[in-house]
C-alpha cells in the first residue's frame, strides 16, 4: 500500500512540475523575478493615461503593447509586448505596472518594472519600443527618440538597469 502511495505522489509531483514549466500556461507574474528584471522606470502617468498613450500609439504605428489589469486589483497591471500574437509569455517583454498614489506635491505616477527571459541588444530594442509607446505615443521610430537610453552610462539617470549584455 505504501508503495502505491509513493508512486502516486511521484506521478503527481512530476505532472505538476511539467505544468509549471509549460510556457503555454504562464501568467505575467511568472516572470516577476529579480534575475529577469531588465529595466525599471517611473513615469508621471496614471493608468488611464498609459492606456490612452497605447491607443494613440497603436493608431499611429499599427501596434502597441497590450495593457492588462491584475485580477482583483486596480493599482497593479501589466504591459505585454509580443512580436507575434501566437508567442508565449516566455518570448514576450512583460512590464509590471504599479500605480503610485499622488500627493499634494505630485500627481499619480506609475512604476514600470520590465522583465524578459532573454537579454541582449534585441531585448533592449524591444524595451525601448515599449517605453516609446508609453512615453512618446505616435513616434513610430524608437531609435529617433533621444531621451530613452538603454545604454549603461545613461541608465541611472532614467532609472534603467543594464541587462548585462
Amino acid at each position: 500500500m505504501h508503495r502505491a502511495i509513493k508512486i502516486f505522489l511521484l506521478l503527481t509531483t512530476t505532472s505538476l512540475a511539467a505544468c509549471a514549466t509549460d510556457p503555454s500556461n504562464m501568467q505575467p507574474g511568472d516572470l516577476r523575478r529579480q534575475s529577469l528584471l531588465q529595466a525599471e522606470h517611473v513615469v508621471e502617468l496614471d493608468f488611464p493615461q498609459v492606456q490612452a498613450a497605447l491607443f494613440k500609439h497603436e493608431a499611429a504605428c499599427g501596434s502597441a503593447p497590450k495593457f492588462q489589469l491584475q485580477r482583483g486589483e486596480t493599482s497593479y497591471g501589466w504591459l505585454i509586448q509580443k512580436d507575434s500574437p501566437d508567442d508565449n509569455l516566455n518570448q514576450a517583454i512583460v512590464a509590471e505596472l504599479t500605480l503610485l498614489e499622488g500627493s499634494w506635491r505630485q500627481g499619480f505616477r506609475t512604476r514600470i518594472d520590465i522583465y524578459s527571459y532573454y537579454q541582449g541588444s534585441e531585448v533592449k530594442a524591444r524595451i525601448r519600443r515599449l517605453l516609446v509607446a508609453v512615453l512618446r505615443p505616435g513616434d513610430c521610430d524608437p531609435d529617433a527618440v533621444p531621451f530613452l537610453p538603454i545604454d549603461p552610462e545613461e541608465r541611472k539617470q532614467y532609472k534603467l538597469i543594464d541587462s548585462g549584455a
